[in-house]
């Protein structure tokens, strides 16, 4: 019996050619984080009143408090503030 031998060349996968080491770390990086991930989304809004741990913001014509440690980003851009926020 013949057994064949494939032989395994670092840094490429079979039938997808070179991998790059940046890809690599990537892939890694998202094996190992946490899934799912907590999703954020920009917001329009127009501020109202802000309190050391959260801000009251009008979104779309409904007053909404945003706790503070779910903002990440905030721009001002045409008047409007825009809120990089964690939805849920």
């Amino acid at each position: 019996m013949s057994v064949s031998k494939r032989t395994v060349t670092p840094g490429v996968l079979p039938a997808t050619g070179p991998v790059s080491l940046n890809t690599m770390f990537y892939l890694l990086y998202r094996l190992l984080s946490p899934y799912p991930r907590p999703r954020y989304q920009w917001l329009k809004v127009r501020m109202r009143y802000e309190t050391e741990k959260a801000v009251l913001v009008m979104v779309e014509d409904e007053k909404v408090w945003i706790p503070k440690s779910r903002i990440r980003k905030v721009k001002l851009k045409k008047g409007w503030f825009w809120v990089y926020a964690r939805s849920g």
